[in-house]
């Protein structure tokens, strides 16, 4: 039995999952994980920060689009 929140048709598929390609930004002096787009623009997937402070700032929230 595996316990796991991926569904059993992505676990036992015959083609490998494809991870989308992600890129390590500084953006208003913090780091972050963005999937960037055709447009010169990115969306932010992760923010990587020790501060909880950042966490609530709403221009750092995932989903947001920033000009890489």
């Amino acid at each position: 039995m595996i316990w796991s929140i991926i569904s059993e048709e992505e676990i036992f598929a015959g083609e490998p999952m494809k991870v989308p390609a992600l890129r390590s930004v500084d953006y208003l002096g913090k780091r972050l994980l963005v999937r960037p787009g055709a447009d010169g623009q990115g969306e932010i997937v992760s923010l990587l920060s020790t501060d909880p402070a950042d966490f609530l700032d709403g221009r750092l929230a995932p989903g947001t689009r920033i000009r890489l």
